[in-house]
């Protein structure tokens, strides 16, 4: 008969082991693992068994060896992220807080752990390489511009990859619709009779996803008979030759900007400027994040689910994992968040 209360432990710090559970159930540690393990065995186990191996796990306070069990399984159930920028974690950074939120949200809805790693202080290529191919995480979520080195060795490894944002060759990926949402963006301006704009860009070298979200626009804008000019300004605060645009008598009737980030400098600048938002100067971006910059005012741009990606990036290096197919690329739709910084329809 099984003990019908809880052994002492002669040792109060020893962990509980399989071998105890089965002791005080009285059947053998094999049907304890395919209880508590779900391990795969020719051992049936009735459900009033399962039940009182359950209940005496309880009561034993029995914790399962998560290590020994990782590598019996080999999987960790734990998903890495690795930014390749160093402020990819950063948190004063809606872009990335949307992508950390849906990072979460992917772990909790398959049940992983998650592990960050980010380019930090003085971290080597080989120090961050050695640390994500450790064995601690079963796959990779991968932000990245381009290929680098480091990147390269990543993607030649057996590790599972899955990419967020920005395509990489030879690696499933999530991102947006990038080209269409310029092109939504240059429809909406010209139904509302904007007939000259500035397209504000980081630079000329510009991530493939942003260059295309920026060239849908313009194309689509100069079709609909806009004319458009660029700029090319890494700092949130105006250049130079944008201020001299903005404030002069030629000004554009509209800016474009790369993000909501660039487009809110504009909007203060204005505020600094006397230059009234839209009356003077319409202003648009895209991502849809928040901003302390512009609390009373709504900004017209293009909502970008970055949450929604990480999260389905989650899913996609899930399934990859575990060897299943998966898509090359996962594109998820834009829409246009019409708000306070351009003309209303007429």
């Amino acid at each position: 008969m099984p003990n019908s209360t809880p052994p002492r432990k002669s040792n109060p710090n020893k962990a509980v082991t399989l071998t105890d559970v089965a002791a005080h159930v009285g059947v053998s540690a094999v049907a304890v693992s395919v209880v508590l393990n779900n391990s795969q065995s020719k051992v049936r186990v009735s459900a009033a068994t399962r039940e009182r191996i359950l209940q005496a796990a309880e009561e034993l306070q029995y914790q399962p060896n998560s290590l020994a069990r990782s590598l019996r399984l080999q999987r960790t159930n734990v998903i890495g992220f690795y930014g390749a920028h160093g402020r990819s974690l950063d948190p004063r950074f809606p872009f990335y807080g949307a992508l950390s939120a849906g990072l979460q949200m992917g772990c909790r809805q398959h049940d992983k752990d998650l592990l960050l790693q980010s380019r930090l202080g003085s971290n080597s290529d080989t120090d961050i390489y050695m640390s994500l191919l450790s064995g601690q995480i079963d796959g990779l979520v991968l932000y990245a511009h381009h290929v680098t080195p480091l990147i390269e060795r990543l993607i030649e490894s057996r590790l599972p990859i899955v990419t967020v944002v920005h395509r990489l060759p030879g690696v499933p990926c999530v991102g947006i619709a990038n080209e269409q949402s310029g092109r939504l963006l240059a429809q909406h301006l010209l139904q509302r009779g904007y007939k000259k704009a500035l397209s504000r860009n980081s630079s000329p070298d510009l991530p493939l996803t942003v260059a295309n979200r920026m060239r849908g626009f313009t194309e689509e804008a100069t079709v609909g008979g806009m004319e458009v000019s660029h700029t090319y300004c890494d700092e949130q605060w105006p250049s130079k030759e944008e201020q001299e645009l903005l404030t002069g008598s030629n000004r554009p009737d509209v800016v474009v900007s790369y993000s909501d980030h660039s487009a809110d400098g504009i909007i203060a600048f204005c505020r600094e400027n006397g230059l009234s938002v839209p009356t003077d100067l319409g202003i648009a971006g895209f991502d849809n994040l928040p901003s302390y910059l512009r609390p009373s005012m709504r900004l017209t741009t293009v909502n970008c689910p970055w949450t929604e990606v990480a999260q389905r990036a989650v899913g996609l290096l899930v399934d990859l994992h575990e060897g299943k197919e998966v898509p090359e690329y996962v594109e998820l739709p834009v829409e246009i968040v019409e708000g306070e910084t351009t003309r209303p329809l007429q």
